[in-house]
């Protein structure tokens, strides 16, 4: 789905029941098949769990990485296990794409 549909989804499952609270007499002209409306779900989920997972490390590592040196070599662990976990499930092309994704957490020594 592309962004601004996805944005007109969440507006219209948000704003269709204050739409008829104006009693215009005309029906909201925004409207979504069933498909749309269970993909905008799952995609926003996903955007959920992605902003919980960076919340969760608040004060640890950043959204965009950073950590103090104290936590340094921490967080390095923690992405490395996070890593090793995460490589598990997979296989095929996911597991190459994702291996080749995450190999920073690696550093340069051990690519």
């Amino acid at each position: 789905m592309r962004p601004f549909s996805s944005s007109l989804v969440g507006f219209s499952l948000t704003s269709s029941s204050d739409w008829n609270q104006l009693d215009t007499g005309i029906e909201c002209p925004i409207r979504f098949s069933a498909e749309e409306l269970a993909a905008h779900s799952e995609e926003s989920g996903a955007w959920n769990e992605t902003a919980e997972f960076w919340s969760s490390l608040d004060g640890f590592v950043s959204r965009d990485g950073w950590t103090s040196l104290g936590n340094y070599e921490k967080a390095k662990a923690f992405f490395e296990e996070l890593r090793e976990e995460g490589l598990k499930p997979l296989s095929g092309q996911e597991l190459a794409e994702f291996e080749a994704s995450s190999r920073w957490v690696l550093g340069k020594d051990r690519v």
